[in-house]
């Protein structure tokens, strides 16, 4: 893999790239005029993009399992490394934040209505699932 070297000024809100080079040397004798400056080193093209279907990003639906109704729908980054879709989840929250039991579906979808469709037909799946399990 290649590195590059970013220079770097402040932090927060006022933080910014200053250049990018592409050797150590090069950074170096770019931050002698500008002293308030740092390097920083990064792997370039490191970051694997996930399997997805074309035209899909990554979505989250949150799921009120005692009403039926959709809390929140949002697009996630499914860059990050905790971006499963196959995961979907049902949780009761506990504690003193105590609100109805959830279940959170994570899919691929073209937008926020195919993220909506996807999730509600995975949780009417998963509640027929539950509700006609056989007893052993």
């Amino acid at each position: 893999m290649k590195t590059i070297y970013i220079l770097t000024e402040g932090s927060y809100s006022d933080y910014r790239i200053v250049a990018t080079f592409s050797s150590r040397e090069l950074a170096e004798e770019a931050q002698k005029h500008c002293p308030n400056s740092d390097i920083e080193e990064y792997e370039l093209d490191a970051l694997e993009i996930p399997e997805h279907p074309p035209g899909h990003t990554a979505w989250i639906v949150h799921i009120n399992a005692k009403t039926n109704t959709i809390n929140w729908t949002k697009q996630e980054n499914s860059l990050r490394d905790y971006f499963e879709p196959k995961e979907d989840y049902y949780d009761i929250p506990m504690g003193m934040f105590k609100h109805d039991p959830i279940y959170n579906v994570k899919c691929w979808a073209r937008d926020k209505e195919h993220a909506e469709k996807i999730a509600l037909d995975k949780y009417y799946q998963w509640k027929w699932e539950k509700e006609n399990e056989v007893v052993k």
